[in-house]
């Protein structure tokens, strides 16, 4: 049998994509109902959903916690990937560690679930305003930013454009310097008919984000000075989604973190951010260990 080539990969998806939104299987909204089911289930009585509004945009969030005195505890916002949802990072929600430390926030950003839509909101700047109508909720609080994939560039622009807000940062599979594909035939005509048709709405979403992110990255190449905070990277040697590239690129360009720290790990993809929390959930330890 002559070898699987890469180049056939896309075409793959492609039709997988195609497949799942006929089946109905596309999009990860999530009801606010079956989130409050999850919280139950999970034996956590502290809970939250709602929305943050501002000039006409609305951010669909939750939140939960066993921390008494809420008002003086550390917050940890989670920013999907893309595509993605809140419910990307329910595990994290439901984590005792994190909601025994702190106020664990995970929402849907702009563009996806229950949040504002259009494709204006589908940039880097758009998504760090979002992020930080959210972060004001939580004003006066030491404030920690997560994001997994594409939510690694969201949190890096909010750490250069609020630092007096963000307490430290961890990203996982960060696409900080190159998307896979970024620039490849297939993206543009995603965007029309009748590709657009046939995909589900979060990829239609997710490729416009893709093709914007290389001149939004851009616009931000000579700022990674103005991160001062901690920040922890946490990169999957088998992901092919974020090559490590992106990991050893921020690496040289985080010059003026006050404690930057890189886990390479070993036989893991892009998606181990789901499915084994304890590689996030120990950075976070770690940053906080650092206040006491």
């Amino acid at each position: 049998m002559k070898k699987f080539k890469k180049r056939y990969i896309p075409l793959v998806l492609l039709v997988l994509i195609i497949g799942c939104n006929a089946a109905g299987w596309g999009d990860m909204d999530t009801s606010p109902k079956k989130l409050v089911d999850e919280f139950k289930e999970a034996g956590i009585d502290n809970y939250s959903t709602g929305f943050v509004e501002q000039a006409g945009v609305k951010i669909f969030f939750a939140k939960a916690t066993n921390v008494e005195l809420v008002d003086t505890a550390p917050v940890f916002i989670f920013a999907h990937g893309t595509p993605g949802a809140l419910s990307n990072s329910m595990v994290y929600l439901k984590d005792s560690i994190l909601l025994n430390s702190g106020t664990v926030v995970a929402y849907d950003r702009p563009g996806f679930g229950l949040s504002s839509r259009g494709d204006k909101m589908l940039n880097l700047d758009a998504q760090v305003a979002g992020l930080e109508m959210l972060m004001g909720e939580f004003d006066g609080r030491k404030i920690y930013l997560i994001g997994h994939s594409y939510g690694a560039p969201v949190i890096l622009q909010a750490a250069m454009d609020f630092p007096e807000k963000v307490a430290g940062l961890v990203w996982l599979g960060g696409i900080v310097k190159r998307a896979w594909k970024a620039d490849a035939w297939w993206r543009k005509p995603m965007n029309y008919p009748p590709i657009k048709w046939l995909v589900p709405s979060s990829m239609v979403v997710s490729n416009k984000e893709i093709i914007n992110l290389e001149a939004d990255l851009e616009k931000i190449k000579n700022r990674w000075g103005e991160v001062t905070c901690p920040v922890v990277m946490i990169q999957g040697r088998n992901d092919w989604l974020a090559e490590a590239s992106n990991t050893e690129y921020a690496d040289s360009m985080l010059v003026k973190s006050k404690d930057k720290k890189v886990m390479m790990v070993e036989d893991k993809s892009h998606f181990f951010y789901f499915s084994e929390p304890h590689y996030v959930v120990d950075a976070l330890v770690g940053l906080l260990a650092l206040d006491e």
